[in-house]
């Protein structure tokens, strides 16, 4: 028969569960005004698809960091979510703006499978290669 227990830590511990979770359902709609802005007026004049490139690989970084520390979900959570309307975000770039080139569409493509791919799967990467991951992270803001 397990107690409840009403210690401060462990209403600490529930209070930034909650917090992290909630982050985590905020952030869901964080890009949907401007996808849905995109899709109303079917053009993206006035973005530039390197930012949106940028802000995913900043994502990417602190996602793949914070899976390697094995930390909860509710501290990164956010990060996945903005990878994935980014990726919705530049979807739509490609769609609406003729100008951006095959080779720019294939090298992104490319580099966003693989590099996630090469650092979830490859073992025995070195502490110091993740830690100049995340510190790469404040470098590209």
């Amino acid at each position: 028969m397990s107690t409840f227990s009403t210690t401060s830590e462990c209403c600490n511990v529930t209070l930034w569960k909650i917090i992290g979770y909630s982050i985590i359902l905020l952030t869901m709609f964080n890009n949907v005004p401007q996808i849905v802005k995109i899709i109303k007026s079917k053009s993206v004049d006035g973005l530039l698809q390197s930012m949106f490139v940028l802000n995913m690989a900043i994502n990417v970084n602190r996602s793949l960091y914070f899976y390697h520390a094995e930390l909860n979900i509710s501290l990164y959570g956010e990060s996945i979510l903005i990878v994935a309307q980014n990726v919705i975000i530049i979807l739509l770039m490609w769609k609406y703006d003729p100008t951006i080139t095959l080779t720019s569409k294939i090298l992104i493509c490319l580099v966003f499978t693989c590099y996630p791919l090469f650092f979830l799967y490859f073992p025995g990467i070195p502490d110091s290669i993740w830690k100049f991951l995340i510190s790469s992270s404040c470098l590209l803001i």
